[in-house]
């Protein structure tokens, strides 16, 4: 039984997709644990949702990031490896046992990405990255250590992941999730891409793009490459 850890913000219509896409396509046995701070329908949705294997949880303060979601699950929870993924992000058929089989393999490797897919386009957005390269495979389906990989869904190993920072960066505008591979890096633990688990993104569709989200992501990128510019010479 592993836990899958899942974030949730509003679009109901998401959160709806992403459970559907979740019992469609996971053929490993699992219990869901729901972080919730939405201001929609989604409570009452979980309330009439008839389904023994998932924890809704909602927070007693509103959650300001990814990395916040992620403090809390793994405290509410007990398997090793574990997932966690966003309400905006739907898997595909048989997206875990290679993951799984990449992760119990080999003990130095903290962290597992995924192909991720863009629904509008059906083309691949993100298949891991490196830094000062291109480790972009957008082309090929493999599996290969990276620099790093979005978080939209992950694997990971309860010992690769310290406390996160909830603060550095400004919540759900990009970077900590790269920034959180970086700290695993730096601290022995391998990053994998596997290219043969994929699930459909899509990004910011609980924010929205507007110009503060902009300014937002601006101002996280110019805090990260303050945080690491030392050591990959940004």
């Amino acid at each position: 039984m592993i836990d899958i850890i899942l974030l949730t913000h509003n679009r109901l219509e998401n959160t709806i997709q992403c459970l559907d896409a979740l019992y469609q396509n996971t053929t490993v046995p699992f219990k869901l644990t729901v972080i919730d701070d939405s201001t929609d329908l989604t409570p009452e949705y979980f309330v009439r949702l008839k389904r023994d294997n998932i924890n809704y949880v909602r927070p007693d303060v509103v959650i300001k990031s990814g990395n916040q979601a992620i403090n809390i699950g793994v405290k509410l929870t007990q398997s090793d490896p574990l997932v966690f993924l966003t309400n905006s992000t739907f898997v595909e058929p048989d997206w875990l046992p290679v993951a799984l089989r990449i992760m119990g393999t080999d003990p130095k490797v903290g962290l597992v990405g995924f192909k991720i897919l863009s629904p509008r386009t059906n083309r691949i957005m993100e298949a891991g990255y490196g830094i000062g390269r291109d480790q972009a495979a957008h082309r090929w389906t493999h599996i290969r250590e990276v620099d790093a990989v979005g978080w939209a869904v992950v694997l990971f190993r309860r010992a690769a992941l310290t406390e996160l920072d909830e603060d550095y960066y400004i919540g759900f505008r990009g970077v900590d999730d790269t920034d959180n591979c970086y700290e695993m890096r730096g601290r022995g633990w391998k990053i994998m891409y596997n290219g043969f688990g994929s699930a459909f993104h899509t990004p910011r569709s609980s924010a929205g793009l507007t110009t503060q989200a902009m300014l937002d992501t601006n101002e996280n990128i110019y805090r990260f490459r303050r945080k690491w510019r030392k050591r990959y010479k940004m």
